[in-house]
């Protein structure tokens, strides 16, 4: 009886730590299958890889693919960076701009605004390339940055942004547009409309001391306005999966005015005081236009493609 009850907990305990191992297979298998299901969609969410000579930053895989522009996303790029007048450096150096391949022929503040035009929800992916390719348009010297836009899915979307930032009474910056896209099998229509004005007011003042006892005080203040309208409209069509035919035209209107007051006083030890005020006033309007039609023939499957590109503008 004794050797009977001892045979049924060896067994039980045989069952028991069967179990317990079989459950702690169970788990490691589950835990195995995690890891290689978060792995596969790291794989398939890369944000920044390197394809040959050209550095990916995929845009609609980051935490950026909503709610910013075109310069915001250049901004936070890899190896770019702008610089106070709008352009584009990669590596410290001014970068061609491109759109799906295809040269701007805009920069500086034109550059800008256009830029601030695309949203991020309708860019793919930055193609940045250190140096030029032979296959790229002769006149491109330096590196290239290439903006590829998605290719819209069916249906209507909408997306509207506006800001206002208080800084003193009647001196603010404020801004607001409009993106409308409208997406079918063989048609995608967009359009982005923009109005944009910043007020600003300011003083600044120096003091030069000299060798032989000269100084020379200046101080003034200016007042400076810049008012930018853009409008954008275009449309692709993709009659079969190889050809594709794209329009679009581009409006900006802005307006630069700067007012500038101030006084210059020069203290000399054996000369009278010299007093003097300076009026600055200027005044930059722009109307700038273009229209382009471009071609794009895919000759096969390994991403070869013939591109015909027309550009009709205006800056003035």
């Amino acid at each position: 009886m004794y050797i009977k009850l001892e045979k049924l907990l060896i067994l039980l305990a045989v069952v028991f730590c069967s179990w317990v191992f079989l459950r702690a297979q169970e788990k490691r298998t589950d835990s195995l299958l995690k890891v290689k299901e978060i792995q596969a969609v790291n794989l398939t969410k890369k944000v920044i890889e390197q394809v040959g000579d050209k550095t990916y930053f995929n845009v609609e895989n980051s935490n950026l693919s909503k709610g910013n522009n075109g310069i915001e996303i250049l901004q936070k790029s890899p190896k770019l960076s702008v610089n106070s007048d709008g352009n584009i450096l990669l590596k410290n150096k001014n970068a061609t701009i491109l759109v799906n391949g295809r040269k701007t022929n805009l920069s500086g503040a034109d550059l800008t605004a256009y830029l601030q035009s695309l949203s991020s929800e309708d860019i793919k992916r930055i193609e940045i390339q250190d140096v030029a390719s032979a296959d790229q348009d002769a006149s491109i010297t330096g590196g290239i940055v290439n903006i590829v836009l998605k290719r819209n899915p069916k249906g209507l979307r909408a997306i509207a942004k506006t800001s206002y930032t208080f800084k003193k009474v009647n001196y603010d910056t404020y801004s607001s547009s409009l993106n409308l896209n409208y997406g079918s099998e063989k048609w995608n229509m967009y359009s982005d409309i923009s109005y944009a004005e910043n007020r600003d007011l300011g003083n600044s003042w120096g003091i030069f001391n000299y060798n032989n006892g000269q100084i020379n005080r200046n101080g003034g203040i200016f007042k400076q306005s810049n008012d930018n309208f853009g409008f954008r409209l275009g449309t692709v069509f993709f009659p079969n999966d190889k050809n594709s035919v794209g329009i679009e035209g581009y409006y900006n209107k802005r307006n630069v005015f700067y007012d500038d007051i101030s006084d210059l006083i020069i203290y000399s030890p054996n000369s009278p005081t010299i007093v003097s005020k300076n009026y600055s006033l200027s005044k930059s309007p722009l109307d700038l236009w273009y229209f382009t039609i471009n071609y794009t023939l895919k000759t096969d499957n390994l991403g070869s493609t013939i591109k015909f590109i027309g550009d009709l503008g205006r800056n003035n």
